[in-house]
């Protein structure tokens, strides 16, 4: 395996030196206790706030998590940006972020750190190395199945609630970089072809995350927009909850709690003959929630006393 450089050298690699301190940075003011919420995954990430797909990476869980993926930061993209540069780098930096996490998010809920990246590049070096003779050495035999035994260990924890670990985004970052790697080390056609292959992948991982989410989602999806919502009507923002409910049950179909929280913000807008309409719906979907069934019968009350009419 490559001998990594002394961290002396740091300012050779701007690209990965900075990433390194960004990342310990974020990590080390979120042990603090600042509040780091607007660099994480959420939906916003795939319309106003794009940077998400890239801040994400940036925190960690604990010290552990933020050493290993820095130490394989290190090794591999000063490696990387010696050989392609600083600008290459950091766009591959930016595209190992943004797919693995939006891949990590598409499935499940989001993750955070370095691992979609430090997967990635393993799998651009070690596939680059199959290729080309020149990257043969930074990638070992050892180095591979320490990384592929990570990454099925990391599985196994996950399965055994030991660990809660993003697989995907090691999955997806490996991926990514694997076809980086193809490109690298092959020529002509191939070379078009694996190009080709990537960008494919790439659009596929923010696809997934995106408009297709609702598809692919395992967790029953909608959470963290659900979140937004309780934030927007807790801020007195009616309009903004208001259409982030007709956003997820448009996404996700039928659920009693949002239709109900869709109730709340519709009355507390004034206009109770819808807020009605969806407490009904709430009550119809779960026929035995006494506190659905009260709040339709209570609002009803309510607007007859008061001669409103019932739709």
């Amino acid at each position: 395996m490559r001998q990594a450089p002394p961290l002396a050298r740091a300012p050779h690699y701007p690209v990965t030196a900075g990433v390194g301190l960004l990342a310990l940075g974020t990590t080390l003011l979120w042990f603090a206790g600042y509040d780091i919420d607007a660099l994480t995954l959420s939906y916003q990430a795939f319309g106003s706030e794009p940077w998400r797909l890239v801040t994400s990476a940036l925190p960690h869980i604990d010290i552990l998590h933020i050493l290993f993926n820095l130490y394989w930061l290190w090794v591999f993209g000063t490696y990387v940006e010696e050989k392609w540069g600083h600008p290459r780098t950091f766009l591959l930096f930016l595209v190992l972020a943004a797919g693995s996490g939006a891949a990590e998010y598409a499935v499940f809920s989001g993750g955070v750190g370095l691992s979609g990246v430090g997967y990635g590049l393993f799998g651009l070096l070690w596939i680059a190395g199959k290729h080309d003779p020149e990257h043969a050495e930074v990638v070992d035999s050892q180095t591979a199945m320490v990384f592929i035994g990570w990454f099925f260990l990391c599985i196994a924890a996950t399965a055994v609630d030991a660990m809660n670990v993003a697989n995907v985004a090691h999955g997806a970052g490996a991926v990514l970089g694997g076809l980086v790697g193809w490109a690298v080390g092959s020529r002509g056609a191939k070379r078009i072809a694996a190009g080709v292959a990537t960008a494919a992948a790439f659009a596929l991982m923010l696809a997934a995350g995106g408009p297709f989410r609702p598809a692919v989602n395992i967790t029953g999806g909608g959470l963290d927009r659900e979140l937004a919502a309780h934030e927007a009507l807790e801020d007195d923002d009616y309009e903004r909850a208001l259409d982030i409910y007709d956003e997820i049950l448009a996404d996700y179909g039928d659920n009693a709690r949002w239709h109900f929280n869709r109730g709340v913000t519709l009355a507390r807008m004034g206009r109770y003959g819808d807020a009605l309409d969806a407490y009904e719906k709430a009550a119809e979907l779960e026929p035995g929630n006494e506190k659905f069934q009260q709040t339709v019968d209570e609002l009803r009350a309510w607007m007859q006393s008061m001669h409103l009419e019932l739709q």
